[in-house]
């Protein structure tokens, strides 16, 4: 596993069971600088650099939800007295009140 923050001109991992590495390739800093590295025989998702894949040319690192305390179908009931019927007034989209 390699690990560190580097400043280098460019970057191959030729072989490696994972990297996380921060820092520049090439005056390139932050997720853009991935793409300035390669991998060796191909990109791998666990060599990584400033976070995005190695060799990526198009990382978009998305936010982490944290997950909710408690269940959220907790409070969601489908019993028969729960549903609401529709009312017979209410026409329905895309039907025809006769035949033509």
């Amino acid at each position: 596993m390699i690990t560190g923050n580097i400043n280098v001109l460019h970057l191959e991992v030729v072989s490696a069971a994972s990297t996380d590495m921060t820092g520049s390739i090439g005056s390139i800093t932050g997720p853009t600088a991935a793409g300035n590295g390669s991998a060796f025989p191909f990109p791998q998702p666990g060599y990584r650099f400033n976070t995005c894949p190695i060799g990526s040319v198009n990382c978009t690192i998305l936010p982490i939800a944290g997950l909710p305390q408690a269940s959220p179908l907790q409070n969601f009931d489908l019993s028969p007295r729960k549903r609401k019927k529709l009312d017979k007034n209410v026409p329905q989209p895309g039907v025809a009140a006769r035949d033509f």
